[in-house]
């Protein structure tokens, strides 16, 4: 699932889309590709970020 991220022989992430996902402190990166491909909601980015971004221009256009 993904584009591996191989440095050194070693696979330390993967491309899902538009983000690079990567091993975290206590998280195995097969975890962490699941939990970001379960948050993939038919958008190019995870939809808690897609909502962060879409709420942000909202803001910034009430503020002009």
């Amino acid at each position: 699932m993904g584009d591996a991220i191989v440095v050194g022989g070693r696979t330390l992430g993967r491309v899902l889309g538009r983000v690079y996902v990567s091993v975290g402190n206590r998280v195995t990166l097969e975890d962490c590709v699941r939990i970001v491909s379960g948050c993939m909601r038919g958008h190019r980015a995870p939809e808690p970020l897609f909502l962060a971004h879409r709420i942000s221009k909202e803001v910034a256009i009430l503020g002009e």
